[in-house]
C-alpha cells in the first residue's frame, strides 16, 4: 500500500520512502526560479509537506560550492554519447548508464532534473495541441509504447551500391528507345538563348532565404556560410553567373552523398529492397539548382 505522508518521499507499508535524486534537484531547481511549493510538487511528483521539509534542509545545511565548473569537459562529452545511445530508455535507466560511466555525481543530478523538466513540458505540450479524441489516444499510444531502436544491421555501402545500381539499370532497361520523327515542327514562337545574370543582391537573398541544411559535402556548416555570406557573395555571383553563361554545371557540384533510408519503420532493415536511396547535395549546388 502506498500512500502520501506527511514526511520527506511517500509512505510505502508504514515506511517512509526518501525523496529520489530527480525529485530533490527539480525541488531545488524550481525553488531557485521562485516557484509556489503547490507548484514545485506537482512538478516533482510529491508531497507539498516534503517540498517543505527538502528545501528547509537544505536552507540549515551546508552551503553549494561556488566553483564556476564542477564537472570536466570529458563528463559532458560522456553524458551527451549517452543520452544520444539511449534514446528511449527512462531517466533510470540512463542514470545507470550515467553511473556505470563514472560521471561525476554533480552532473548526474543536474542532468536527471533537465531531462525530467525536458520530458514533462515536452509531454504537457503534446497532449495539450491535441484537438480530438482520435489524437489525444494516438499520442497517448506513442508515449507509453515508443517504437523500438532499429536493430543493427551488416549491410554494406558496397551491397547498397550494387543494389541501386541494378535497380537503376534494370528500370532503364523496360523503356524502348524513342523513335525519332523528322517531320516533328515546333510551334512555340518563343526561346530562352541565355539566362539573366543575377546581382549580389539576388543572391544574397537566395543564400539568407534558404534553409541552413548541412551536407557531409559542404566545406563548411551552411549556418557558418550564411553567417559570413557577406564576404564571399561577389565570388559565389560570379561562381553562378559563369555557370549560367557558358551553359556548364561544376564537376564539384554534380557530386552528391547517397544515403539509404528504411521506406517504414517496421520494415526488415537486413533486405535491401526495403530501403530508398535519398541524395544530399552541397547547399551551392542546390543554390545554383
Amino acid at each position: 500500500m502506498v500512500s502520501q505522508s506527511s514526511s520527506v518521499g511517500y509512505t510505502i507499508m508504514g515506511k517512509t520512502a526518501e525523496l529520489t535524486v530527480v525529485q530533490k534537484t527539480t525541488i531545488d531547481t524550481l525553488h531557485k526560479e521562485g516557484k509556489t511549493q503547490k507548484v514545485i510538487a506537482k512538478e516533482a511528483g510529491c508531497s507539498q509537506s516534503s517540498v517543505s521539509k527538502h528545501i528547509n534542509r537544505e536552507a540549515k545545511g551546508r552551503k553549494r560550492c561556488d566553483r564556476k565548473k564542477c564537472t570536466s569537459n570529458r563528463d559532458n562529452r560522456t553524458l551527451e554519447r549517452i543520452v544520444k545511445q539511449n534514446p528511449f530508455k527512462n531517466v533510470g535507466e540512463i542514470h545507470k548508464e550515467w553511473t556505470a560511466a563514472g560521471v561525476s555525481a554533480s552532473l548526474l543530478s543536474s542532468s536527471s532534473a533537465n531531462v525530467f523538466t525536458a520530458k514533462t513540458s515536452y509531454y504537457h505540450d503534446k497532449i495539450d495541441n491535441c484537438c480530438d479524441a482520435r489524437t489525444l489516444f494516438k499520442t497517448f499510444s506513442s508515449l507509453l509504447n515508443p517504437p523500438p531502436p532499429p536493430p543493427s544491421s551488416t549491410l554494406t555501402a558496397d551491397d547498397f551500391a550494387v543494389f541501386f545500381t541494378n535497380k537503376t539499370r534494370t528500370i532503364s532497361d523496360q523503356f524502348s528507345t524513342p523513335q525519332t520523327e523528322h517531320n516533328f515542327t515546333t510551334t512555340n514562337a518563343y526561346s530562352l538563348s541565355s539566362f539573366s545574370p543575377l546581382s549580389e543582391t539576388d543572391v544574397s537573398k537566395l543564400i539568407l532565404s534558404s534553409h541552413p541544411t548541412t551536407c557531409p559535402l559542404d566545406p563548411i556548416p551552411t549556418h557558418l556560410l550564411q553567417a559570413i555570406s557577406s564576404s564571399i557573395i561577389p565570388s559565389l555571383t560570379h561562381i553562378i553567373n559563369s555557370s549560367l553563361h557558358s551553359g556548364t554545371f561544376p564537376s564539384a557540384f554534380k557530386q552528391a552523398l547517397v544515403s539509404p533510408l528504411l521506406k517504414k519503420p517496421s520494415l526488415n532493415p537486413a533486405l535491401l529492397e526495403n530501403y530508398r536511396p535519398v541524395s544530399l547535395l552541397p547547399f551551392i549546388a542546390k543554390t545554383l539548382e
